[in-house]
């Protein structure tokens, strides 16, 4: 390593350089440490506009479930590899309806909150039908309506995918910032 770069392997033998902003270095089998959900966060939006490979975990064929997993993964946190065990990680949280409207607070979502959705042509099924992650307020990662790619989406308090939230998952501690 010379300062600022690494050599590292890459496939078929080959090697290469990559500059160090970004890369996080540990020692052969070490676990890498809780950090904070923004890295979570920031990790997650790097598989933006991918491909959809359902159960996919790489830049060019992705799903939420294996971008969950891997940036998870990457940023400290263990977590399961299906979206149905993944529904059960973490603390779940339950949103406070507005007092008014009865709908959703979705300033109460954070970045970093992984939601499960029910499926929106059969709203009386409750079961999990895909899954989203918070990236910003009002934002979130998930799969393209075409279930061709996995994208941003802007979503609001009285928006129908409120409706269809199954359960809210928040997987990094409040302690870590």
């Amino acid at each position: 390593m010379r300062e600022g770069v690494y050599q590292v392997a890459l496939p078929g033998g080959d090697s290469g350089w990559i500059g160090s902003s970004g890369v996080i270095e540990l020692s052969p089998r070490a676990q890498t440490e809780e950090v904070s959900s923004r890295y979570f966060v920031s990790s997650v939006l790097t598989f933006v506009n991918s491909k959809y490979i359902q159960n996919g975990m790489s830049i060019d064929g992705a799903s939420v479930n294996g971008v969950v997993y891997v940036s998870a993964e990457v940023n400290g946190i263990q977590i399961p590899r299906t979206m149905e065990e993944q529904a059960k990680a973490g603390t779940e949280i339950i949103p406070e309806p507005d007092a008014v409207t009865g709908k959703i607070m979705i300033d109460q979502i954070l970045p970093g909150d992984i939601i499960f959705l029910s499926n929106p042509k059969d709203p009386n099924d409750k079961s999990i039908y895909e899954m989203a992650v918070c990236t910003d307020t009002g934002t979130l990662f998930m799969i393209s309506p075409a279930r061709t790619t996995v994208r941003l989406r802007n979503f609001s308090s009285g928006d129908a995918i409120c409706e269809r939230i199954i359960t809210i998952r928040r997987i990094f501690s409040s302690k870590v910032t």
